[in-house]
């Protein structure tokens, strides 16, 4: 046989083994996810020391326009953890966010920001992807919907119960439907008061 053909035949040979082995192949773990959107986990994923880097209640992730996965965590250590798709940490940040559950990625332009909505503070935080506080948006006391801290923890238990987002998330994601539920929920409070 000739050298050419061997290694011809050779390289045809080892090709097909390793696409076999990838066709025959099964999950390495349980599938997620439904239909057409079905996913398995990678348990090497952002492997991370707990002590460094810990993450306590994940509660949403982000990915940005370079591709970086933004994760929000409500541990004050590192609120924000950002991770390139291969699961590798490139920075994290955030100490300020003890009630951290919301984060929103915003384009404006050429800039992205984040806005991070905290149950704890009442507060929702704009900040740039590397964590510099832009605008602060507090509760609107203003309306009189607020005046008694109670009703802060009432509209929170309200919403847990209705199984709908904490009102700071939803009105960082959606300034129309907050308008609307902040009415609702002021009916139920007078409802409540003259019990």
């Amino acid at each position: 046989m000739e050298r050419r053909s061997f290694i011809k035949n050779t390289a045809t040979l080892s090709a097909s083994f390793f696409i076999m082995k990838d066709l025959m192949a099964k999950p390495k773990g349980p599938i997620y996810g439904h239909h057409n959107m079905r996913y398995t986990l990678d348990n090497k994923w952002g492997q991370l020391n707990p002590l460094k880097n810990p993450v306590n209640d994940c509660h949403e992730m982000v990915q940005d326009k370079k591709g970086r996965i933004i994760l929000l965590t409500n541990e004050t250590k590192n609120n924000i953890l950002i991770y390139n798709k291969s699961g590798k940490l490139l920075n994290s940040w955030g100490h300020d966010f003890p009630g951290a559950h919301g984060l929103t990625i915003a384009n404006e332009g050429k800039q992205e920001s984040l806005f991070i909505t905290d149950t704890d503070r009442h507060q929702v935080f704009k900040t740039t992807l590397d964590g510099n506080i832009l605008k602060t948006i507090d509760c609107p006391m203003e309306t009189g919907l607020y005046q008694k801290k109670k009703n802060l923890c009432r509209l929170k238990s309200l919403l847990q119960t209705m199984a709908i987002s904490i009102l700071p998330m939803v009105m960082a994601c959606s300034m129309s439907f907050i308008i609307m539920l902040t009415g609702s929920y002021r009916a139920t409070l007078e409802e409540e008061e003259k019990k």
